[in-house]
């Protein structure tokens, strides 16, 4: 009975001599925790959950042993009906309530279950495809650089429109033919499947010609090309005209006789300004001795505007040698107040005067009187001498200060602030054209979602707008 090998004279006990007390096919010495219980040993798992017995001798009772998962009086009572009793989008077993042995009764505290849209994706917990399981700790955004179809369109990170707009992989797009999950032409394939879609821009599945936004056309006519044309960065990513920015409106906004494309001073479709610029086309345009860079004009602007007010750059004289400004051997620059010494004036001599990180040109100091370096401006972020924006850089050290007349070191497009006031912020602005670093959010655009109309009458404009669940939402 000690289970010490032995029989009570000490003989070694012959096993299959002993019986089961219980007559279950076990015996105590064999793992039988309770012989006198035939319903009790360790040849099968629990099958009695409401016994108040350990049936298989594992030292656990009941429900709270794993094989009496599935009995009927272990399950919480609404955790098998098929339906979803808390509201938390997770049904019967899939809700980590029943998990835990208690009835569906609420929202938890991970991310897929915390009823937040977490993402900023427009779907939450169970409904985001994130999500695999109640018990995900995020609603982690797709990187768009996972090689998955994250979103199961077809299309896949780079190849995918949504990555360009909002860098996550969010569904398909009803307004273009090659990403709406239709077979438009009948051809038994459809989007990414079909060889009538050259890619997600695609807006024809009847015709393999490439699409408005990577054919090399203007298809528009409005004299940009591809990815040089907005329109081929919101829905439905075709050419459709001009826009809103001064390089894409059609108008010759500077009076220079050159519109849009034409005009050398845009850049692409998305510049927001025709502004002269006659800084850099090695001519003294205003006649003052200097030019370009040269002249202190173009310091302060883009266009060179006549005579300033030191002595080398004054049209005067002013030391009596029949040589003034330019052509006066003592002026080193056009901001060298002296026409008497030959000395290298602060803002001429390649060095950083008052250790400000800026040097001549680039120093706000060197373009007002008395055009000396003189020291930080306090009025000027990025010329302050201080890390405004807590990245460990301050003014010329950090990449945000293209100049030292930048007022903020923090890019536009991650301020958290709607800084063209078009009711979209930083990366969901379609400025930024997905870019923390991109530096304007760029005003209102073409797409129905962010051209600051109520196009369809309900009295709620673009982000104000249920229906628009971001500016490149196609409409209203």
């Amino acid at each position: 009975n000690d289970c010490n090998g032995l029989d009570d004279a000490g003989n070694p006990a012959v096993v299959d001599q002993e019986s089961s007390a219980d007559s279950d096919g076990q015996w105590e010495c064999q793992g039988d925790c309770d012989d006198a219980d035939a319903s009790v040993n360790t040849l099968g798992a629990e099958v009695i959950c409401d016994d108040t017995a350990d049936n298989d001798c594992d030292g656990l009772f009941d429900c709270d042993d794993p094989d009496c998962a599935s009995a009927t009086n272990c399950v919480p009572p609404n955790c098998s009906d098929g339906s979803d009793n808390d509201g938390d989008g997770w049904v019967d077993v899939a809700d980590p309530d029943c998990g835990a042995g208690v009835a569906e009764q609420g929202l938890g505290t991970t991310q897929c279950n915390d009823g937040a849209d977490n993402d900023a994706d427009g779907l939450t917990d169970a409904a985001d495809p994130q999500c695999g399981t109640a018990d995900s700790l995020n609603e982690a955004v797709d990187s768009c650089s996972d090689g998955a179809d994250n979103d199961g369109d077809g299309w896949v990170d780079g190849d995918d429109p949504d990555c360009l707009a909002l860098l996550r992989e969010r569904g398909f797009d009803l307004q273009v033919e090659c990403n709406d999950g239709l077979d438009n032409d009948a051809d038994a394939a459809s989007d990414s499947d079909d060889p009538e879609c050259a890619d997600a821009y695609d807006d024809s599945e009847s015709s393999a010609g490439a699409d408005d936004c990577s054919d090399g056309a203007d298809n528009d006519g409005d004299g940009w090309v591809d990815s040089d044309d907005p329109d081929c960065f919101v829905s439905p990513f075709d050419e459709v005209g001009y826009g809103s920015a001064e390089c894409n409106d059609d108008v010759n906004n500077d009076g220079d006789f050159f519109i849009d494309d034409a005009d050398p001073d845009c850049a692409d479709g998305f510049d927001d300004s025709e502004a002269t610029d006659n800084c850099s086309d090695s001519i003294d345009n205003d006649a003052d001795g200097w030019m370009d860079i040269a002249d202190p004009d173009c310091l302060v602007g883009s266009t060179e505007s006549g005579y300033g007010t030191t002595e080398c750059n004054d049209n005067v004289d002013n030391d009596f040698d029949g040589a003034p400004d330019g052509i006066d051997p003592e002026c080193s620059s056009a901001t060298d107040d002296s026409e008497q010494s030959a000395a290298p004036d602060d803002c001429a001599d390649g060095a950083d005067n008052d250790l400000d990180g800026w040097v001549d040109g680039d120093d706000p100091d060197c373009r007002q009187t008395p055009f000396d370096e003189v020291g930080f401006l306090l009025a000027l972020e990025c010329n302050d001498g201080v890390d405004n924006d807590g990245d460990g850089f301050a003014d010329s050290l950090d990449a945000q200060c293209s100049n030292a007349t930048d007022t903020a070191e923090i890019s536009a497009c991650a301020d958290t602030a709607d800084n063209d006031l078009d009711g979209w912020l930083d990366l969901d602005d379609p400025g930024c054209i997905g870019d923390a670093e991109h530096d304007t959010e760029g005003g209102f655009g073409s797409g129905f979602c962010a051209d600051g109309i109520d196009n369809d009458a309900d009295g709620q404009t673009d982000s104000q707008d249920p229906q628009c669940l971001n500016a490149f939402t196609a409409s209203e």
